[in-house]
């Protein structure tokens, strides 16, 4: 985006716990390569990476797209995933565009999703705090 335009509009994008979405990567994921979720983790641990075949199997950053250069945040709200609905909202009301129900494109009919503390052990706990380090004090982030 030309930086005229950058400085003009309003700016926002939305963010997801660290832990939350490492569970949500490997229920989407799950494949014949990794028998339970420590195991997911373990790999992520110590290859620094997941399969995301667009950002060539690196574990991408969620502050890496909302900073500049020096670390400063470049965009003007920061929405959480956990808040979808009243985030979204909130944009909608400053960009002046009507209130209604965000739609859910690839919801997966009859699942139901325990809370995603409940996939963890303190080792994967800490080993997510590690890889995600920079996400989670950025956003403020806690298990």
């Amino acid at each position: 985006m030309r930086p005229k335009i950058w400085d003009e509009d309003f700016t926002f994008c939305f963010v997801r716990n660290p832990w939350d979405r490492m569970v949500s990567e490997y229920l989407w994921k799950r494949t014949k390569k990794f028998s339970n979720f420590d195991e997911f983790v373990n790999f992520s641990f110590h290859n620094k990476k997941i399969e995301y075949p667009l950002h060539k199997n690196k574990l991408p950053s969620q502050y890496r797209y909302v900073t500049d250069d020096k670390g400063k945040v470049i965009v003007d709200f920061v929405g959480r995933f956990e808040n979808l609905q009243v985030d979204f909202n909130k944009v909608k009301k400053i960009v002046k565009l009507p209130e209604g129900e965000l739609g859910h494109e690839k919801k997966k009919e009859n699942r139901t999703y325990k809370d995603y503390r409940e996939y963890y052990t303190p080792k994967t706990k800490e080993m997510i705090m590690k890889i995600c380090k920079e996400d989670i004090e950025m956003f403020d982030y806690c298990f």
